[in-house]
């Protein structure tokens, strides 16, 4: 059985947002376009790790860079996506105190 392009493509989705560092950056993009180094200070990652989990989100189009001179600022290309990844995760994250 050959897989659905659009299951595979979710798939993709899903592991590049499966990541506690990744969603991280998705929500502080949501706010505010941001440097490398600016994510990578407020994530107290070092700039090369913060560039590798950026070149995850980019490749599944989540995010898109704008080159500043020497520098890249991202920002959120596919806010609707993103709107709906960080709303599954605070649903997963909400207290249950409903029960």
């Amino acid at each position: 059985m050959e897989i659905d392009e659009k299951v595979h493509r979710t798939a993709k989705l899903f592991r590049a947002g499966g990541n506690a560092i990744r969603l991280q950056i998705l929500r502080r993009l949501t706010d505010f376009d941001s440097y490398v180094s600016d994510l990578a200070d407020l994530l107290d990652r070092s700039t090369s790790s913060t560039s590798a989990h950026l070149k995850d989100l980019k490749a599944v189009d989540l995010v898109e860079a704008e080159t500043e001179g020497r520098h890249a600022k991202y920002s959120i290309k596919r806010q609707d996506l993103v709107d709906k990844l960080l709303e599954f995760v605070d649903l997963l994250s909400r207290d249950d105190d409903s029960k």
